[in-house]
């Protein structure tokens, strides 16, 4: 058995350490609000992390007042205390961002498995303690800055803001706390020790954040080898089924690009984070196409990347739809080619199950885009079989989607949408915050030194928010005549844009001043609408309004 001294050791590896944890946390009424409250936003972490091969931990509440909270690697449960609730509470607004702060903390501990103990304790054994502390308490900082970080990424893509809220947030945790040590102590992290740990992490945390953006904006401008680039960049820190799933996307975008538009006649719901394909009128490659080879080859290997997506979470709709997508256009790939026929079958079987299981399961779980697009393919395996009674069908289920409307038109033989937004012969750039991007683009200076975003051809990555009131630019570059900058507003914007559209409008003020957009996408908190001929890209929020836009360079253009 470990001493006592150890045991306060170990501990340290805990996120709020001071006591020993309560043998057995009591877990809390069911009426108790406070653990319904933090339940519903560890449930809301567990699925943004999307990792169901570990059994999630289960969250146990605590009267006692010891820790703040904890995970325990012996019983696999993260204990919250009542005490620290009722900090996070008092920060009004930023409550569920401080509950988040403190749970995604522990669970990348729990995911990451810091269960250093057997390692710690037979470091000791034989040897005196007092000369391994000060090491060992390196290693725990280290998975500290660990948990701060991917912790930090986990609330982002569930939809919470802790970044910087630390430095505000510490301080009257510790208070709350008054046996947790405020001077140095050779045992337990301090206040200040504490504080200046999460500082030093929130830097990189903003960058990585800002990096899964720029990946998301070089796919909307349908960048993908480049955004391949960042997204493969986040995954050697951190890997969740949504960054497999769009991996697997990125790769069927560029095989699509292999079509030539005969060959891929309509717009299939290729779900990244809940992107669907609706490029109107150029569906597929205007040049004389590379043979089914290329294209074959990178749909499989979107096919693994999805695969991958369900072995992390088998409840993941998304990815089992894109499953569907990828069979489809592998039968349609090589549909016609000498001796397939059978191979094609096989492929449209296979993609009409997997669209058949995810309407169900989409139903069940209340996912009702992904329900949607579902019937969507399902459409386009029964025209592109010949049956267009079935198409037509599935097409009209739920026609307030564009990607259904678009689909049925061109069965029916007219143009996807339209009008599409197209520049006037008296265009005017699009400027944000009155700052020219065009003047920008002549001599680009990041603040502080570019990031190296290691891939194929090792890009560089910066961002720019000095100079600027309201907003910042993303810059991805390779060289003079390859980069791709994006100028995007902050929230509370008052500015407009050239056509009077400002935060907070609708969607159709949007299409009335713009026509339609080129591409959707949709995105897992509502829908981005782009316009390459204005050069501008709007985010609207699940009600359809307004939250931000984007103006943006790139060269080359998209093929």
């Amino acid at each position: 058995m470990l001493s006592n001294l150890v045991r306060s050791v170990l501990i340290l590896l805990l996120f709020f350490p001071i006591a020993l944890p309560a043998d057995n946390p009591v877990p809390a009424p069911v009426a108790n609000e406070g653990l319904e409250h933090v339940q519903t936003i560890f449930q809301r972490l567990i699925e943004a992390k999307g990792d169901k091969r570990m059994k999630p931990p289960t969250l146990k509440w605590s009267f006692d007042v010891g820790q703040g909270a904890f995970y325990d690697p012996n019983t696999k449960n993260i204990s919250f205390e009542e005490t620290a609730y009722k900090v996070c509470k008092s920060f009004g607004d930023q409550a569920d961002d401080a509950i988040a702060y403190i749970l995604s903390h522990e669970l990348i501990h729990y995911y990451k498995q810091h269960g250093w103990e057997a390692a710690f304790a037979k470091q000791f054994s034989g040897r005196q303690i007092a000369t391994d502390v000060d090491e060992d308490l390196r290693d725990i900082k280290q998975q500290e800055t660990e948990s701060d970080l991917l912790g930090g990424f986990l609330a982002y893509t569930a939809g919470y803001n802790t970044v910087g809220i630390a430095p505000e947030f510490l301080p009257k945790l510790y208070d709350a706390y008054p046996n947790w040590p405020k001077g140095q102590n050779p045992k337990y992290p301090t206040l200040e020790e504490r504080v200046l740990l999460a500082q030093s992490t929130q830097k990189e945390l903003e960058q990585l954040i800002e990096i899964f953006e720029t990946a998301n904006m070089l796919t909307a401008i349908e960048h993908y080898a480049d955004a391949i680039d960042y997204f493969n960049y986040i995954l050697s820190l951190y890997q969740s089924r949504e960054l497999k799933n769009n991996m697997g996307v990125l790769h069927c975008m560029l095989a699509l690009k292999e079509f030539l538009p005969a060959e891929l006649k309509y717009c299939y719901p290729l779900e990244i984070d809940g992107e669907a394909r609706l490029r109107y009128g150029t569906r597929g490659t205007s040049g004389a196409g590379t043979g089914n080879a290329l294209r074959d080859s990178l749909l499989q290997v979107g096919l693994n990347y999805f695969q991958e997506a369900i072995d992390l979470d088998a409840d993941y709709q998304v990815a089992r739809l894109n499953l569907g997508n990828a069979h489809a256009l592998l039968a349609l790939s090589n549909k016609g080619a000498e001796g397939a026929e059978e191979l094609v079958d096989i492929h449209f079987e296979f993609a009409r199950a997997y669209a058949k299981q995810v309407r169900r399961l989409a139903r069940q779980q209340d996912k009702k885009a992904t329900e949607a697009n579902g019937a969507i393919l399902l459409g386009i395996i029964a025209a592109e079989q010949g049956d267009s009674v079935d198409a037509v069908a599935y097409f009209k289920l739920d026609t307030s989607r564009l990607l259904s409307k678009a689909n049925l038109n061109i069965l029916q033989g007219r143009p996807p949408l339209g009008p599409v937004g197209q520049s006037s012969a008296g265009f005017l750039p699009e400027e944000i915050d009155g700052f020219s991007l065009d003047d920008f683009i002549r001599a680009p200076a990041p603040d502080g030194a570019p990031v190296t975003v290691k891939g194929t051809q090792n890009r560089k990555w910066g961002i720019k928010t000095s100079g600027l009131t309201n907003s910042k630019i993303l810059l991805d570059f390779l060289k003079k005549d390859q980069y791709a900058f994006f100028h995007l507003t902050s929230p509370g914007y008052a500015g407009e844009t050239n056509e009077g559209i400002k935060l907070g409008m609708s969607q159709n003020d949007i299409l009335k001043a713009y026509k339609y957009p080129e591409r959707v996408v949709q995105l897992s908190q509502g829908e981005l609408l782009v316009y390459p001929a204005h050069q501008i890209m709007f985010f609207l929020d699940p009600a359809g309004k307004l939250t931000k836009w984007c103006v943006f360079r790139m060269k080359p253009d998209p093929e």
